[in-house]
């Protein structure tokens, strides 16, 4: 039971040649409420909560940006992310998706 708490933002997000991750930033959450935000990916360029993962967990006041290299090896490869805010008592409010590419080459 309970409200929602607000949604974080996603406010860039893009392949890192460098690190070889991508590199997520985002808005938190804005309720008080909110314990940590978790970076949630799925394969692909359509986010499908069927065949999302849990990929990392920031807690409320660490720096507002993910980096991850999860399922982008191959060149070409492409990731769907979602930063979800989740409550001390589990409830949770999701950003809208954003994509990253691996380059090809």
């Amino acid at each position: 039971p309970g409200n929602k708490p607000d949604a974080p933002e996603i406010i860039s997000s893009g392949y890192n040649a460098t690190t070889s991750q991508a590199d997520i930033a985002f808005t938190p959450s804005t309720s008080t409420d909110v314990e940590n935000h978790e970076l949630r990916i799925c394969p692909g360029p359509d986010y499908d909560a069927d065949l999302e993962t849990v990929d990392a967990t920031l807690a409320v006041g660490q720096p507002p940006v993910f980096h991850s290299s999860s399922l982008l090896a191959t060149p070409g490869a492409i990731v769907s992310y979602k930063i979800y805010a989740i409550t001390n008592d589990e409830r949770e409010n999701d950003s809208e998706p954003a994509t990253v590419q691996r380059p090809a080459v």
